[in-house]
């Protein structure tokens, strides 16, 4: 898949991605890239003052690293499988 079109269903999945998801997407963002003192890595991770929301340039991490891009879109694809998994009841019977 080419990298443009993993970005589009990143985007596009957004919105299935719960707080540890997310926190394991900057966490490893912030250890490829913007530790890693390129250039501008720093750029990869936008924070906003007002609403103290962090965001993530997908454009910025492809220029920087296209394996970082292709591990957030694999974690992704990861997080929309598990969410399709139906749900393991235990259905025990009383005594």
């Amino acid at each position: 898949m080419s990298a443009n079109a993993q970005k589009r269903f990143i985007v596009a999945n957004a919105s299935i991605l719960d707080r540890q998801t997310k926190l394991a997407i900057l966490g490893l963002v912030h250890m490829e890239i913007v530790s890693q003192e390129s250039e501008h890595g720093g750029l990869c991770i936008m924070e906003s003052k007002t609403s103290k929301e962090v965001s993530i340039n997908l454009d910025q991490v492809q220029r920087e690293s296209e394996d970082v891009l292709s591990h957030i879109y694999n974690i992704v694809v990861a997080r929309r499988e598990q969410l399709n998994r139906p749900a393991l009841v235990s259905l025990r019977s009383s005594p």
